[in-house]
């Protein structure tokens, strides 16, 4: 019986330990995708050298509909990355056709058009990127300039 006791004692210590209200306290803001380059990336480089790469991709799911016919559901994400090394990356290899994987988080936010209109936008920050097929290229690098 003393055995039963000390395994009860430890599954009350081991429901203290993984207990929701830590699960609460935290979360997790992950995007993973897998898809095609929508356009060649674009670059912009600021006064104080930072830099970032900016570039869409298009993810597509299929199912069928009720008659029984296939159906292709497009949705467009503008990706953004702050990371010097991978920009310098992406610039020289990823063209538009090109599949990637991608992970980072989804950022929203705000911006003013031309026309003085309040807009919303959602970009996903990438934190990692593999590419997966190349795109359509020449197959010689793309230069690009570094200020």
């Amino acid at each position: 019986m003393a055995s039963l006791g000390r395994l009860s004692r430890i599954s009350v210590c081991a429901r203290r330990t993984f207990s929701t209200t830590s699960v609460v306290r935290s979360s997790v803001n992950k995007a993973t995708l897998v898809g095609y380059v929508g356009a060649d990336p674009e670059i912009t480089t600021f006064d104080n050298d930072r830099s970032v790469v900016r570039y869409t991709l298009a993810t597509t799911e299929t199912s069928k509909d009720k008659a029984g016919d296939y159906i292709q559901n497009t949705q467009w994400h503008k990706v953004i990355s702050w990371n010097p090394q991978t920009n310098e990356y992406m610039m020289d290899r990823l063209r538009k056709g090109a599949m990637v994987y991608v992970e980072g988080k989804i950022q929203y936010g705000e911006y003013t058009a031309k026309d003085g209109t309040n807009k919303n936008k959602t970009e996903i920050n990438q934190s990692k990127i593999q590419i997966l097929s190349p795109g359509k290229h020449t197959g010689e690098p793309r230069e690009h300039e570094e200020d």
